[in-house]
């Protein structure tokens, strides 16, 4: 059997699509279809600079919305399988592989969720969310290279909720005795307890939403965290217990370091006025949210609201935080109609002209 492949070039931002005009996705209420139906108004987009010189459009995204039409077409390249004895032949279109698209996108989250079970200890686990304030959310959508920095905090976080208690005995200990003082070097790493030789380590596996059920940008971080952590000093595991109101005040106090920390802010007479409002506006720390048990329902099936159903389900609750690492932000299937034609829908609204009592 021979093969023939005909791919085109990875980045395909620095040109327009060059598929047939008359060439439409199939499913009419698909992301696929509401991508190729106002792809010109895309362009249009990609086309426009903000007053700062960025584009309103991210390469990234432009690149994935591309590939994400042309899935399965034969413009995005194609694969040809020809018999040697019979001269039949099959033509195989090349898939997308994009974050965008609702067929390729779930098949790579269903496999990285399968991946994180299977790295899941065979312990209960806690679902842990952690959220910023608003007035940190713009910070972060003009320097998208600051969303490492949630990770860090998240991880410095349960690092200190499993060592924290050890290391306050220990720090007890060292002021009844009279060793002499010596200067402490300033750590290289923003990883705490990193060089730590008898430190407590935690299972746990973090990931990123940008966006809420709103789809509005609201950054924040889901953590499925082992509720054992391994004591290398005793070489055995150990429990881990969630204290509520410390996890919210540890999440802010790491969460603002980070960032005081970081190369753009640290030198910000601003952030440090910003850092100040935010400890005396929050004085209970940022909210999270960290149910005892995890939801009863399945990967697919997850919804936002299904935090508290009674259950331990592990493969479930890590379907739902992956859900959004690999695929578009709304399924087809929730998708209930799509009208190409634009419509102005006239609304309402009452006043009151004046009102007696």
């Amino acid at each position: 059997m021979g093969l023939v492949n005909c791919d085109v070039p990875d980045d395909l931002s620095s040109t327009a699509i060059p598929f047939n005009a008359s060439y439409t996705p199939k499913g009419k209420d698909s992301v696929k279809y509401i991508f190729a139906a106002n792809y010109g108004y895309i362009v249009k987009l990609y086309n426009t600079r903000t007053p700062s010189g960025k584009r309103k459009i991210r390469d990234f995204c432009f690149d994935q919305i591309q590939k994400c039409i042309l899935c399965g077409s034969v413009d995005l390249g194609y694969t040809v399988y020809e018999c040697p004895r019979c001269g039949n032949f099959t033509i195989v279109p090349n898939r997308c592989h994009s974050r965008f698209c609702s067929s390729c996108a779930v098949k790579k989250a269903r496999a990285d969720a399968q991946d994180m079970a299977n790295m899941a200890l065979d312990c209960k686990h806690r679902h842990v969310v952690l959220t910023i304030p608003e007035e940190l959310r713009d910070m972060f959508l003009a320097d998208r290279k600051m969303l490492n920095l949630l990770f860090i905090a998240g991880r410095n976080t349960i690092y200190d909720i499993a060592n924290g208690a050890k290391y306050r005995k220990s720090q007890g200990k060292k002021k009844k005795t009279k060793a002499k003082k010596r200067k402490v070097k300033k750590r290289k790493s923003p990883y705490d307890y990193k060089d730590d030789r008898n430190r407590g380590i935690p299972g746990f596996i973090i990931t990123l939403h940008t966006f809420g059920r709103d789809l509005k940008w609201n950054p924040h971080i889901h953590i499925l965290c082992s509720e054992k952590y391994y004591d290398t000093k005793s070489d055995k595991m150990k429990s881990l217990y969630f204290p509520f109101r410390k996890i919210r005040k540890t999440w802010q106090y790491q969460l603002l370091k980070v960032l005081s920390e970081s190369p753009s802010l640290s030198a910000d007479p601003e952030f440090r006025k910003l850092r100040n409002r935010l400890y005396l506006s929050y004085p209970e720390g940022f909210y999270i949210h960290a149910p005892d048990k995890l939801p009863d329902i399945g990967e697919d099936d997850m919804d936002d609201n299904d935090f508290d159903k009674l259950t331990d389900n592990i493969k479930g609750v890590v379907g739902y935080i992956t859900r959004y690492t690999s695929r578009p932000v709304i399924a087809d299937s929730r998708i209930d109609s799509y009208d190409v034609e634009p419509q102005i829908l006239p609304v309402f609204k009452p006043q009151i002209i004046s009102a007696f009592f």
